[in-house]
């Protein structure tokens, strides 16, 4: 029974670890590319890391496992933390950007939406409006809700007040 259950724990982690190191590198490698087009203390003008995670969600079934998702945190966190950003911040912020993929990926997959074949019909305005209706708009909400409470960040609740 013990190397039975070993066994299981082994074939899990084999199957988890491929998506984290996959996942990871290429969503640390978009988010340094983001963080370089953005201003002094302020968001990104350009952040790749969210569409490309999602691509890669939708294209290969086998890095969506909890391996993927927590590669996926960790690459958003550490790209943060790598520049300078607060921990407290950086969490956060990486949670919204986590909600935007997941609440896209939900209504891609809740509507069976043909994403392959995104040249056809209107597919693409239906994932256009799915990703930034519900996602963004999802993440962006998260981030009003929480960012503004936190200290030593761009969004103070002095700035929205005045």
């Amino acid at each position: 029974m013990h190397t039975l259950l070993t066994s299981s724990k082994l074939s899990s982690l084999r199957q988890h670890t491929p998506a984290f190191f996959i996942i990871g590198a290429v969503v640390l490698s978009c988010c340094l590319c983001g963080i370089l087009s953005r201003p002094v203390t302020f968001l990104a003008y350009l952040w790749p890391a969210n569409a490309v995670l999602l691509g890669l969600f939708l294209r290969f079934k086998h890095l969506r496992t909890l391996g993927g998702w927590l590669g996926a945190f960790s690459g958003y966190m550490l790209a943060d933390l790598l520049t300078g950003n607060f921990l407290l911040l950086t969490f956060v912020l990486s949670l919204a950007n986590l909600i935007n993929v997941i609440i896209s990926f939900f209504f891609i997959q809740y509507w069976k939406l043909n994403y392959r074949n995104y040249n056809q019909g209107f597919t693409f305005l239906y994932l256009f409006t799915i990703c930034a209706l519900g996602g963004c708009l999802a993440s962006a909400l998260f981030a009003i809700a929480t960012v503004p409470y936190l200290s030593d960040t761009f969004m103070s609740t002095q700035r929205l007040g005045g």
